[in-house]
């Protein structure tokens, strides 16, 4: 018994399409949150190191009694 599934697509268009176009419009999606994800980690980690390196330049200078 041979069984099949007719892929419909999922109504991001009002015509009717093959699929595709539903699928490479969730890959387009997944790619751009994977990079603004990507871009959000490295300006976090970036002020952090930033705000330590500061920090600790600071504390140098403060601690030091002449």
């Amino acid at each position: 018994m041979q069984v099949s599934f007719l892929l419909l697509p999922t109504g991001y268009s009002a015509f009717k399409t093959s699929g595709w176009e539903d699928i490479t419009m969730y890959l387009d999606d997944a790619v751009i949150f994977g990079l603004v994800t990507v871009a959000m980690m490295i300006t976090f980690m970036g002020g952090w190191i930033a705000f330590i390196v500061r920090d600790h330049h600071r504390n140098n200078h403060h601690n030091k009694k002449h």
